[in-house]
């Protein structure tokens, strides 16, 4: 199983239609929503469980800023095909009928006849941040939720801010600068004890 296929590139856009007639873009989940995009090859009885287990963990995947669209080889009367041999749907199913779209992300060569599974996830920018493919465990839920969940924090986590070398403090001039500090405080001291004094005094 390969990984990390065209991660950092930009996500070649797409309009396809749903099993449910809806016309899908890429783009509109641009800027909100992570796309989690699960190309499915020719095996519509595990496509269907798949879409099944997926749809169950839509929940947590949506904890995680992120949305499922299943890309199924073939006409729209294959999609729905595979939303009817599926026990629940909970994202759409569209049409790749010339598989042009699964070129483009490395899922299918048709002039070789060849497809394979492949999960791959966009980040809010357009850009992929990650990909797996070969077989079916890169569309198992539990692994797509856990690396959903590891790319949203990674988004959030804030940048290190580099502090350059000329904005840190020399040693001679944090010795002045300690200097300074006492010498304050020392001031400030003998004025204290002066007013006491004086307030003792009248």
């Amino acid at each position: 199983m390969g990984f990390d296929f065209g991660v950092g590139r930009e996500a070649p856009q797409f309009t396809l239609t749903s099993h449910d007639g809806n016309v899908i873009t890429l783009k509109q989940y641009r800027g909100d929503w992570f796309a989690v995009l699960v190309f499915y090859a020719d095996d519509l009885d595990g496509a269907a469980e798949n879409v099944a287990g997926l749809s169950d963990a839509g929940a947590d995947l949506w904890g995680f800023h992120g949305q499922v669209v299943g890309l199924v080889h073939g006409s729209l009367d294959g999609a729905r095909e595979l939303a009817g041999k599926a026990a629940k749907v909970g994202f759409p199913l569209v049409a790749d009928e010339d598989g042009g779209v699964a070129r483009a992300y490395g899922a299918g060569n048709a002039a070789k006849g060849t497809r394979r599974n492949l999960a791959v996830i966009v980040d809010r920018s357009g850009k992929i941040v990650w990909s797996a493919e070969g077989g079916a465990s890169p569309r198992e839920p539990a692994a797509i939720v856990a690396r959903q969940r590891d790319v949203a924090r990674g988004a959030h986590r804030p940048a290190t801010i580099p502090i350059h070398p000329a904005s840190v403090p020399s040693s001679r001039l944090l010795g002045k600068i300690r200097a300074c500090a006492s010498s304050e405080r020392d001031s400030s001291d003998d004025r204290r004890a002066d007013r006491l004094q004086r307030q003792e005094r009248h």
